[in-house]
């Protein structure tokens, strides 16, 4: 009997004892996702990944530490509460975007890319942003064109004037307006450095404009003339015909002073690598996407 009651209490002490080596195995929080979960002082720090789950798809890697996702801070989550919330947004069909600490480095990563983002929406505004900007300098250039002609036969009278003192306040505006937008952190970052890149090339556009339009009123003043050539034959020959915004008559405009057909074309060269940016800027957003 004493045997009996000595064998049933060594089989009781095995099973205790398997049970407390096997519980810390047993993941942090449901790996329904193929995700494993641990608390860490910064967020959430993943433990495990399975190779072919919905999480590893997603680029998460062993090691990293989950800071926020959609913004909130997961500092104090119980990993069960992300676990769940995630196994909601799976199944239905929802989006987390989420701030991953990687190697001492901070990286976005979506739990199921979504136009909806936050970072989408920031980005839109921001590219808009400066479009909208540098079309202001566009029309000032245009209001310019319109009194070129004029300005060739006539000379620069007080009303003219204005139109340039008014283009150089918007190059100005724009030029103090672009240098304020700020870069969203938070979007991809090879989108972001491309619209940093778009955001540089416009405002060196917009202070390049300032003394190209400088240059022109200056010349106009002075009633420039080329050498050996009459009034009347440059009038017809040499001067635009159309008030329209065409990048290459500048270049063909042989005659005019190098100093303001300098500028105009690196202003020109400014805004060209200004809109090949927003253009890399969007290919790289949408390959996120």
């Amino acid at each position: 009997m004493k045997n009996q009651t000595r064998t049933s209490k060594w089989c009781s002490l095995l099973v205790l004892a398997v049970f407390l080596l096997v519980v810390p195995l047993l993941p942090a929080s449901g790996s329904e996702s193929g995700l494993v979960l641990e608390p860490n002082p910064r967020g959430l720090l993943v433990s495990v990944v399975d190779e072919a789950s919905f999480a590893s798809g997603s680029g998460l890697m062993p090691g990293d530490i989950i800071r926020e996702a959609d913004f909130k801070p997961l500092t104090g989550t119980a990993p069960e509460t992300f676990q769940d919330n995630l196994g909601r947004l799976q199944a239905n069909g929802g989006s987390a975007l989420l701030k991953v600490e990687r190697s001492g480095k901070v990286i976005l990563i979506w739990m199921k890319k979504s136009l909806e983002f936050q970072d989408r929406i920031a980005f839109d505004q921001t590219r808009k942003t400066l479009e909208t900007d540098w079309a202001k300098c566009e029309s000032a250039w245009e209001k310019i064109h319109e009194i070129v002609r004029t300005s060739y036969l006539e000379g620069i009278n007080e009303e003219r004037k204005k139109v340039f003192d008014e283009a150089c306040k918007l190059f100005q505006s724009a030029k103090n307006e672009m240098i304020a937008t700020e870069i969203p952190a938070y979007i991809p970052e090879k989108a972001g450095l491309e619209l940093a890149k778009a955001r540089k090339h416009f405002i060196s556009a917009a202070g390049i404009s300032i003394f190209a339009a400088r240059a022109l009123q200056d010349d106009l003043s002075r009633g420039y003339i080329p050498a050996g050539t009459k009034r009347a034959a440059f009038s017809e020959r040499q001067v635009p015909h159309t008030a329209e915004w065409e990048e290459n008559w500048i270049r063909q405009f042989e005659s005019l002073p190098g100093g303001y057909k300098s500028f105009y074309k690196s202003m020109l060269h400014s805004r060209g690598k200004a809109f090949v940016a927003l253009f890399n800027a969007e290919a790289f957003m949408e390959s996120y996407e």
